[in-house]
């Protein structure tokens, strides 16, 4: 699933990311370290090339474009504003995620 980000014209490809490495980056990205979300990116197996491009479309507020602050609302949601594309990876949801597929009822 390629996408393209209408302001900066930039094609990430999110699909590729696995789900551990998606929680700590968009943690990363929230607690505003865009340089830890790269890592964890590119340590998911991403071309640091591709780590890059990804880290600075994920949000750095819930809710709210990467760029310009601006509404951007679902997973891969476009800026109303502005038209960037806003990667919203919760972390609570991929943890959920991942406990569904190991099959751990212990975990959130």
């Amino acid at each position: 699933m390629q996408l393209v980000c209408k302001k900066c014209q930039s094609k990430v490809d999110p699909s590729q990311v696995p789900p551990w490495c998606r929680a700590k980056a968009a943690r990363s990205a929230l607690k505003g370290s865009l340089a830890q979300a790269m890592v964890a990116l590119k340590k998911g197996g991403l071309p640091m090339a591709e780590a890059k491009e990804l880290s600075h479309h994920l949000a750095r507020k819930a809710g709210a474009c990467q760029r310009c602050g601006g509404t951007a609302e679902g997973a891969y949601g476009e800026c109303e504003k502005c038209g960037a594309l806003t990667i919203q990876w919760s972390p609570s949801r991929v943890k959920a995620v991942i406990a569904m597929v190991l099959g751990d009822t212990n975990r959130p």
